[in-house]
């Protein structure tokens, strides 16, 4: 078939970290496959995270709008059949997504699925392989799902070593909250960390978090060299100002994966997740920080407690070596 007369369909309904890691693979897979159209289906809030890929089609899908197996149907049938794919590429392959792939099996449309993998994930976590044997990471498995479907997709890009441009000031985001408590910094050791960052008059931190979460956080806001990234700005305003940041240093969290779109340096501070679970940041140079302890990781994608109480994850996190990879990267 035709290039031109090839068209596309992406699927990533959520979650936000998942969703911006697809934004490399699938820039890539545009740059491979000059002529094929390309339509992504994913919640109406992601579509500035797509931003800086060209000649696409963003459909959005608000399933407060089309609720159950029949407000998908309508949804296929009224925003999907018309334009006419040629392929789809499930990259989350739940039961949204595998009721919509339902709706085109009796089309002349070509179907591949992102695999999970998470029989390997959930056997890793349980006998404490995953600590010495990385899996595959999910960028990777993103784009086995688009071999699979027949198109070209290499990601020779994720070896790219981002250099900084030297500056008189450096403008570092900060992300220390994430989703669940076994990936959050704790706040009395950011306190820390903030306050040795700033011993350096050169850098400037911005607090990376929801505006719901300023006032848990407040209290780090010690002196003019640090401040709020954004108080109440839009989505594509917060990823603009995300794009001018010269580092930014996050959990395991969605942050990293933001940061990664406009090619902005990562540390990542892991705690009762791990790095080889394989949902790392694009890049392989980004830094991960960790802690060496027997009884890590504790889950997959993080816990509302610590299991066994004492959080050593991420409360014998050392603060040097943090501070030293920093001056690393920026220096």
């Amino acid at each position: 078939m035709n290039a031109t007369n090839q068209h596309v369909l992406f699927i990533r309904l959520s979650s936000l970290g998942d969703v911006a890691l697809t934004v490399p693979v699938i820039k890539n897979f545009i740059l491979q496959n000059p002529g094929v159209q390309v339509s992504i289906l994913s919640k109406s809030f992601h579509a500035p995270l797509f931003a800086t890929l060209e000649n696409i089609d963003f459909i959005a899908f608000d399933s407060n709008d089309y609720n159950g197996v029949f407000g998908l149907f309508r949804f296929v049938r009224k925003h999907l059949y018309s334009r006419n794919f040629t392929h789809i590429v499930d990259l989350h392959n739940v039961l949204r997504s595998k009721i919509i792939r339902f709706l085109y099996l009796f089309k002349k449309v070509q179907i591949s699925c992102f695999d999970k993998e998470r029989a390997k994930k959930l056997q890793a976590i349980q006998n404490k392989t995953i600590q010495h044997t990385a899996l595959m990471h999910v960028s990777e498995r993103y784009a086995n799902a688009i071999r699979h479907a027949g198109f070209k997709c290499d990601l020779t890009d994720r070896d790219q070593i981002i250099n900084i441009v030297k500056k008189e000031q450096y403008s570092i985001g900060m992300a220390p909250l994430s989703k669940h408590f076994t990936k959050n910094f704790p706040l009395e050791k950011l306190q820390l960390l903030i306050e040795k960052i700033l011993e350096d008059k050169r850098y400037h931190i911005k607090i990376l978090c929801a505006a719901k979460e300023q006032k848990q956080l407040a209290s780090l806001i010690i002196n003019e060299q640090i401040s709020f990234l954004s108080k109440e700005l839009d989505f594509k305003k917060e990823l603009d100002a995300i794009k001018e940041l010269d580092l930014v240093i996050s959990m395991d969290s969605a942050n990293m994966h933001i940061a990664s779109i406009y090619q902005v340096p990562v540390i990542t501070l892991w705690g009762g997740t791990h790095p080889n679970i394989g949902f790392t940041s694009y890049y392989k140079n980004n830094i991960n920080i960790q802690t060496d302890l027997a009884c890590r990781p504790c889950s997959i994608y993080g816990k509302s407690s610590c299991p066994l109480g004492h959080f050593k994850c991420m409360m014998q996190q050392d603060i040097e070596h943090i501070h030293s990879q920093i001056k690393q990267v920026l220096v």
